[in-house]
This record gives structure tokens, sequence and C-alpha cells, in this order.
């Protein structure tokens, strides 16, 4: 069994709806660390079946630079809104993608 409600997914590649939920998210992201990042590309994630869903992703930055997030996404009853809950800097591509 893949996923459990309440646990954490194993990894998998990032799919159209990640990367959809990336970009709604990268403004803030770019808010919060003061920086605009040139590139912006979700690699992979995690995902977790609460009161909407939580995704752990791995984005890439730069050559060689990722940042995890933590990303909450609401249910369709309370807008489907996205917030980023979290940010880990200075991750590698092949860093393990760890709940946060």
């Amino acid at each position: 069994m893949d996923e459990v409600c309440g646990g954490w997914t194993a990894v998998k590649p990032a799919d159209d709806n990640v990367k959809a939920i990336c970009n709604q998210a990268r403004h803030d992201v770019e808010k919060q660390e003061g920086k605009n990042f040139q590139e912006f590309v979700a690699l992979k994630y995690r995902s977790q079946v609460v009161n909407g869903t939580n995704y752990l992703i791995m984005v890439q930055v730069a050559h060689n630079e990722c940042l995890h997030l933590k990303i909450h996404q609401s249910l369709p009853c309370y807008g489907n809104q996205t917030k980023v809950i979290g940010v880990q800097k200075k991750k590698k591509p092949g860093d393990e993608l760890h709940a946060f």
C-alpha cells in the first residue's frame, strides 16, 4: 500500500499537479527567501493526506542547488488554497526528502 491517510507517500517524480503547485507557491517562496530564482523546477515529491494535502517537494533553483518545500493545499471546499509552510535551503538533487 503506497498511501496511508496521515502518512507520507514514497518519493515520486514530480507530476503536472506538483509542478502547478510549485508555480503557485514560487512568488511566496521568493518573497520569503528575499531573492528571485532563475530556475524553479519541481524534481520529486512526497505527499500526506490530512485536512487537505501536505507536499514535500524538491525544487531545483540553480545548478546542483535545491530547496525542499513543505506546502499545504486545502480541500476544494476551502478554496484549494496553496500555502508554503516551510523551506529548507542548501539541498542537493541527491538529498533525501524528509518530513520537516
